[in-house]
């Protein structure tokens, strides 16, 4: 080991003579703070590791100002950071970083994000005791490398990278901090130029630790890619990520990002395809398969969702958007009773999830329990009032319990939160066709189709409103395109029936009738309540 150290060292000596400053934010949680003079060991953990990298790269580290850092307790070193990310301002500083205390058992200790400005040290175990191995000096020396784009050499090679002492640079570690000595913290990732990435991959497939550790570089280039898409520069960020597919082709977090885009874009199929594509290079990831289960609910492809939510939900039981969307699909299944079940259990969990009370009132609804759909709709309303959803459905169930008015007032507040959706329009067509208010339900049924020019429900609607016309033509020929698009439609068989005996065509007429029946029993006790001339 001493003899590395000296080879590592004359790799240093070669370094520019001049010194480049890097200013660190330091945020201590109440751990640390509760160790006796703990401001004192800070600051010299940071001068030792400072001085080691200045010795060795001619990088200097100082502590611009100290703040405080809520951690609570027993949290994952990653969710520290992510707290840290999310809540302590990097104000003025190059970098962050987050010094703190806790259960040391079977905790990494220390995490980064490289080639990026953020780290979290485990600094002091639980109780105050120190740290096994080589103390914070050596985790903050190999954090910090990580912000250089430092990757864990393979499991053979003696380093910090690998548990070693603070000063234990492998020869790849302390060529890569040196190729990137320069790096610009405060730009980025994108910022480093082609001949340098070159240069980092070139040092990274000499080797580097074998399991499911990411590239850091094409890791890091996803994540800059989303920041620039969801800070309004769509395109930008979509082609960062396919640079870091073409760094690492089996890498699933750039399909995943771009999944996630294009979901947020309402670019299903594509976010199926990237979503896909990422299940393939990481079979057992339950993320994955939830947000694909998730985009294909909004496809309306519930019978593939259903099995992507169910074995995510197997390999990572707690996972709350799994389980959102397995009661989401349940709700729009036949499994009524476990819908309900699955709902409730995500709104103890989550109590502030409206759509947990929307999918729970859907099966509440389609159960007939008429009234407790009516209260799980109105709380998604009040959590969500933007909810065109919960709007819809609360307006469904008005409807059904002869409130037409009131049916009518929340598809009005649908179509005002989404003009462009079709399924607002045709709900309240279909209201005001039972209402008798017939012109204006063609206007909303002819909104509908040309929003959805293959609505199957629209046309059935529109049937329905021609036959309350006395337009007996135009009504079959409605009913005729939306039994086309769904040949087991027992609404519009039950529709087409009447208006083909009102036609005369008797044998024509109880062929669709008796079919309607068949498929559905309740389908002449529905047309019953909506005051049709016999």
């Amino acid at each position: 080991m001493f003899l590395l150290c000296l080879a590592v060292a004359r790799l240093a000596i070669a370094q520019p003579t001049d010194v480049r400053t890097i200013t660190m934010r330091v945020a201590v949680d109440e751990r640390y703070r509760m160790l006796p003079d703990w401001e004192t060991t800070l600051r010299n953990t940071v001068q030792r590791v400072s001085d080691i990298y200045e010795r060795y790269f001619q990088v200097r580290f100082v502590i611009l100002d100290i703040v405080d850092f809520a951690i609570g307790p027993d949290a994952s070193i990653q969710s520290r950071l992510e707290k840290l990310v999310t809540e302590v301002p990097i104000g003025e500083a190059d970098v962050l970083v987050g010094s703190t205390g806790g259960r040391c058992e079977k905790v990494a200790r220390g995490v980064a994000r490289p080639f990026d400005r953020f780290a979290v040290i485990m600094a002091v175990c639980e109780g105050g005791k120190p740290l096994d191995g080589h103390g914070p000096a050596s985790v903050l020396s190999h954090e910090l490398a990580h912000l250089f784009g430092a990757f864990h050499p393979a499991i053979s090679v003696e380093s910090v990278m690998r548990g070693g002492p603070a000063d234990l640079f492998d020869d790849q570690t302390a060529r890569v901090v040196r190729l990137m000595r320069g790096y610009d913290f405060r730009r980025g990732v994108l910022a480093i130029d082609e001949a340098t990435r070159r240069a980092w991959r070139a040092i990274y497939a000499e080797g580097h630790q074998r399991n499911d550790e990411a590239n850091p570089l094409a890791f890091a280039i996803t994540n800059a890619g989303l920041k620039l898409a969801r800070s309004g520069r769509p395109a930008e960020g979509e082609a960062a990520i396919r640079e870091a597919i073409k760094i690492d082709q089996l890498l699933p977090e750039p399909h995943v990002a771009l999944g996630t885009l294009y979901a947020q874009r309402d670019l299903l199929e594509e976010a199926v395809r990237e979503f896909r594509l990422a299940k393939g290079l990481n079979f057992r990831d339950a993320g994955v398969r939830a947000e694909l289960g998730l985009v294909l609910l909004r496809l309306g492809r519930d019978q593939e969702a259903l099995p992507e939510l169910d074995i995510a939900l197997r390999i990572d039981p707690e996972l709350p958007r799994a389980r959102l969307g397995l009661c989401v699909a349940l709700s729009r299944s036949d499994k009524l009773d476990e819908a309900v079940r699955g709902c409730t259990e995500v709104i103890r969990r989550a109590p502030q999830e409206p759509i947990a009370f929307n999918a729970r009132g859907r099966a509440y609804a389609q159960k007939g329990e008429l009234d407790w759909a009516i209260l799980d709709y109105d709380e998604s309303i009040r959590l969500s009032p933007t909810f065109a959803t919960a709007f819809n459905g609360r307006g469904l169930v008005h409807r059904r319990k002869g409130d037409v008015d009131r049916a009518i007032q929340d598809f009005d507040q649908a179509i005002r939160l989404q003009p462009t959706v079709a399924v607002g329009w045709n709900n309240r067509c279909f209201a005001r066709a039972i209402g008798g208010q017939l012109a204006a339900a063609l206007a909303d049924c002819d909104q509908a189709l040309r929003l959805q020019p293959k609505s199957a429900e629209a046309l059935d609607s529109r049937g329905l409103t021609y036959l309350k016309l006395g337009r007996l033509d135009r009504a079959i020929a409605d009913y005729d395109a939306a039994l086309h698009l769904d040949r087991k439609y027992a609404h519009a068989l039950y529709g087409r029936g009447l208006a083909k005996r009102k036609t005369g065509d008797h044998s024509g007429a109880e062929a669709d009738i008796a079919a309607a029946r068949a498929i559905s029993p309740r389908v002449a006790a529905d047309y019953a309540g909506y005051a049709l001339d016999p």
